[in-house]
């Protein structure tokens, strides 16, 4: 891509862990980029429960709480948007957007107003975060198969129907 930029650092600095501004991760993974957009199922089987969990959250409650541990650890300026996406993608900002205080605010009340729906379009979020222009990164967090949306029916590639 044209807009597409190089990771702040060497490649041998991060992969050394130095170079980066951040010290953010989304669920151990590493933030080295400025420019990510997040991916975030939404579909009804983020309301279950997570197991093993003391503090007895849901799902869809434990990635929020990470997400917004990830974008307080994000420097300022890091340009930033989320998608979450049940049956169709909703973005929290039309672009991705430099983080500050009040970035910050509005997407955590973009993702503590979600609640987990019934389906989940896998494809048409990836689609809208490749559409995300500025970004060179994308955090992708789901725990299923898509079930909206369109997607492979493998069984139909199997047996050569349409």
């Amino acid at each position: 891509r044209k807009d597409w930029k190089a990771p702040r650092g060497s490649l041998e600095d991060l992969h050394e862990g130095r170079g980066a501004e951040s010290r953010a991760s989304f669920h151990g993974i590493e933030v080295t980029s400025d420019r990510v957009v997040f991916v975030i199922d939404i579909s009804g089987s983020m309301r279950e429960p997570l197991r093993g969990d003391e503090k007895g959250r849901t799902r869809w409650q434990a990635v929020r709480d990470e997400l917004e541990a990830t974008l307080e650890a994000l420097p300022n300026g890091t340009r930033v948007n989320l998608i979450l996406f049940g049956e169709k993608p909703s973005h929290a900002f039309r672009s991705p957007t430099p983080l500050s205080r009040r970035t910050r605010g509005k997407l955590g009340a973009f993702a503590r107003k979600a609640v987990p729906g019934e389906r989940g379009n896998l494809l048409g979020a990836m689609m809208a975060a490749f559409d995300q222009k500025e970004t060179d990164t994308v955090f992708l967090l789901s725990d299923g198969a898509p079930s909206a949306g369109l997607m492979v029916v493998k069984d139909r590639v199997r047996g050569g129907r349409s």
